[in-house]
């Protein structure tokens, strides 16, 4: 229903929209940025974003109200329909609806400075492979969101997902209102293909025809709460969360698979914002006109909000580590991206090329002898081939296993002072966890680390874990006492969550536990196993056959 204020300015708008058409189209148009003008100059108005509501249901109302004829209807490109006039003049600029979607700065500026780690990147993947398999369709969605970066109602329903090589796939979907089918563009799977069509065709199967004739808004409500529930509750102790996070699906498959992604499959020589744009289908990234917008538009949109870390806790900054392996290419968009090179890789160098190579390099002396000559020549005569016979071009593959380290002299130099490196901001985020191969930590570790701004992640980890030992063992005494430690420093949502895993008997705890979280999943508790919508619901079960 719309606000009483909103009814009221309809009152006088429809009629004067109704009573002019095609031939007056320019008092149609001051008519409607009139309107808007008064909507920005509310009292109550704090941010642009709060017009989107009402815009939209005027649009929708005027659709219902005034019938669409040849003296007021107008051609729309985008939707390739025909629409009332008023709706060609009653909308924000593209501008405008860029800078409404914009997080507060102060949001752009946290992820900036202080992205969430991916401690565990290849847990992450398992995961994956674990959800992909799951006999519950709402986990099934969360791996397939997770895989592809694909979105709720896109997985659900809207969706075409065709194979393109053991590692990608061809999608198309609507992406705007119009529902207008978009162009199929590759997507990089985090997994192999056929896993992720198969949990597709899964899903689809389950539901049957049961979404036919319902719009995206209505599929979202139905199936949005189960499916949040499962983000949470799968992926919770592997991808850290703001503490306002509210929505886990968005962050999985928008904001950790794009990084994740690049990770995994972007060319060296293409930027990493401009890959996950691509494979995103965000389009105001692609089009920005310089590197600060682009940076801009990719920081709102989440590209930043987590960076994947080594084993060492340093951000681990290489990317495509996959390419070069068996079944995994570089996205057909890129391969016209290759750099061109004087001489293609496995070229036979002669003395010649190489010391004419040398005197063209400003940096290169000339002293070099007949053996370091030959030497350089083998050495650029050389390739390292993968295990399908391509080159290999990735570099530095073993850096982030155990105890290997950049070279001293290609680390990071220190910061200048007064500024704050994401590296140390990372470390603060990414400390060891306090259960590492024992079953108790002592006062003392937990003391410090009591004004880490990471210590509710940790002290939620270390009592999933006691919660795992109750499950299915006989709680040892020193997790007992260390859990009392621990709940003497614990902010109020973690002794809300252990005060809920004392109420339950050891037969309730795996079932019920998501639901004693008090602030992580959409909707109200009692209604969280529920589809909430005037729709018919879905099948009851949330298992497949």
């Amino acid at each position: 229903m719309a606000s009483t204020w909103l009814e009221e300015r309809w009152e006088v708008l429809l009629p004067r929209l109704a009573a002019i058409g095609v031939e007056q189209e320019e008092e149609m148009k001051r008519i409607c940025q009139e309107e808007l003008e008064v909507w920005r100059r509310r009292p109550s108005l704090k941010r642009a974003i709060s017009l989107q509501k009402p815009l939209s249901e005027t649009r929708n109302r005027i659709r219902e109200v005034l019938p669409l004829t040849e003296e007021n209807g107008w051609y729309n490109p985008k939707s390739s329909q025909k629409e009332h006039l008023a709706l060609k003049y009653l909308n924000f600029s593209t501008e405008e609806w860029i800078q409404m979607q914009m997080p507060r700065e102060e949001k752009v500026e946290t992820r900036r400075e202080r992205p969430l780690p991916l401690a565990r990147p290849w847990d992450v993947l398992k995961k994956v492979e674990q959800l992909l398999q799951s006999q519950a369709w709402p986990e099934l969605v969360v791996g397939i969101g997770l895989s592809t970066g694909r979105g709720i109602v896109e997985i659900l329903h809207t969706g075409h997902f065709t194979r393109k090589s053991a590692y990608s796939l061809l999608f198309a979907a609507p992406m705007t209102v119009y529902e207008v089918l978009c162009v199929p563009f590759e997507v990089p799977t985090l997994v192999r293909v056929e896993v992720v069509l198969a949990a597709v065709d899964r899903v689809r199967q389950y539901f049957g025809k049961h979404f036919q004739g319902l719009r995206r808004r209505e599929i979202s409500q139905q199936c949005r709460p189960q499916i949040q529930e499962a983000a949470y509750k799968q992926a919770w102790s592997l991808v850290p969360l703001r503490p306002e996070e509210r929505n886990a699906y968005k962050r999985l498959a928008h904001e950790v698979y794009p990084q994740l992604a690049a990770w995994l499959y972007c060319p060296t020589n293409v930027d990493p914002l401009v890959y996950m744009a691509t494979i995103e289908y965000h389009r105001k990234i692609l089009e920005a006109t310089s590197e600060e917008e682009r940076l801009t538009l990719a920081l709102a949109a989440g590209y930043r909000e987590y960076v994947v870390m080594d084993t060492n806790g340093v951000e681990d900054q290489r990317h495509g580590i996959r390419l070069g392996e068996p079944g995994v290419e570089v996205l057909s968009v890129f391969q016209a991206n290759k750099p061109d090179e004087e001489f293609p890789p496995g070229h036979v160098w002669t003395l010649e090329e190489v010391k004419a190579a040398l005197a063209a390099d400003p940096n290169m002396d000339d002293d070099w002898d007949a053996e370091d000559l030959e030497v350089l020549r083998l050495s650029l005569s050389t390739v390292i081939l993968g295990k399908d016979g391509t080159i290999d071009r990735r570099r530095g593959i073993k850096l982030g296993e155990p105890g290997v380290r950049v070279l001293e002299e290609f680390q990071p130099r220190d910061e200048e002072e007064g500024e704050r490196p994401v590296k140390d901001d990372l470390e603060t985020l990414s400390l060891p966890p306090l259960m590492d191969e024992k079953t108790a930590v002592t006062r003392e570790e937990v003391q410090e680390r009591k004004e880490d701004a990471s210590l509710p992640h940790l002290l939620a980890c270390f009592i999933y874990e006691v919660q795992v030992n109750v499950i299915e063992n006989d709680p040892p005494a020193e997790i007992l006492d260390t859990l009392a430690t621990l709940i003497e420093h614990a902010p109020v949502f973690v002794m809300e969550l252990v005060e809920g895993l004392r109420r339950m008997s050891p037969e309730d705890q795996e079932e019920d536990y998501p639901s004693r979280l008090p602030t992580c999943v959409d909707g109200d508790a009692g209604e969280r196993h529920k589809i909430r919508s005037n729709s018919a619901p879905p099948p009851q079960k949330n298992s497949i056959p």
